[in-house]
């Protein structure tokens, strides 16, 4: 079973092998397979009321079956939502031979960790002013996107390289130039950003839930140095 335990975020207490009829079963042709996918992705979600995951089983013949299973990202991130499906995949291969997967109601967890308190000692920055930068809203707003990049393979084996020689990883190389670049375009030599981190609580393997973190990089480089300093 799935369970949801109140947490951080005061999650309601709700074990979803008592729920009624989680899983909703829908007949279909094959082709409106797609459309039923795309749609049962699309609906949203009552953040008032639990569970914050649905399944759908699309029956499209005899013999073929599609399960959609739908979660809020509040309460299951990318490494869980990893987990949740091969658990699945482990339960349905164990039904096709026979036996009951044997889980019992806590083995696997949806639950919201312990946010944390801010460290209050940490420096305050003023935010970074860049030249390309569109005007700062009086009022933040959650807006935003994304821009992938992709290093060219010389680029990311150099990137290896210094990381191995700095006793550091690719990552934190990556933050270093990201450093010095900003550095560079806002004439400054102090101040923060911020990255996600994925923190499973207590390390348990079999707990799923949304365990990102935002956690502030504090910066400060020396005058006229590289990103050799920077590291």
């Amino acid at each position: 079973g799935l369970v949801y335990r109140a947490g951080a975020l005061r999650l309601v207490d709700l074990d979803l092998t008592e729920a009624p009829a989680p899983l909703r079963v829908v007949p279909a042709s094959p082709d409106q397979v797609d459309e039923l996918l795309e749609e049962e992705g699309a609906r949203p979600f009552d953040l008032a009321t639990m569970p914050l995951l649905r399944a759908v089983l699309v029956r499209a013949g005899p013999d073929r079956r599609h399960l959609v299973v739908t979660v809020h990202h509040t309460v299951c991130d990318g490494r869980s939502l990893r987990l949740l499906l091969s658990s699945v995949g482990a339960a349905y291969s164990a039904r096709l031979a026979g036996p009951d997967p044997g889980w019992s109601p806590d083995d696997r967890v949806i639950s919201a960790p312990d946010t944390g308190v801010a460290d209050a000692d940490a420096p305050r920055h003023p935010p970074v002013e860049l030249p390309t930068d569109r005007p700062r809203p009086k009022r933040a707003d959650g807006r935003g996107r994304s821009l992938p990049v992709e290093l060219p393979a010389g680029v990311l084996a150099r990137v290896r390289e210094r990381a191995t020689a700095s006793g550091a990883t690719p990552f934190t190389v990556c933050c270093a130039a990201f450093s010095r670049v900003l550095s560079a375009w806002s004439g400054r030599s102090r101040f923060s950003f911020s990255v996600p981190i994925t923190d499973p609580a207590d390390s348990d393997d079999d707990v799923l839930g949304c365990f990102m973190r935002t956690v502030a990089v504090h910066v400060s480089l020396p005058e006229g140095g590289g990103a050799e300093e920077a590291l």
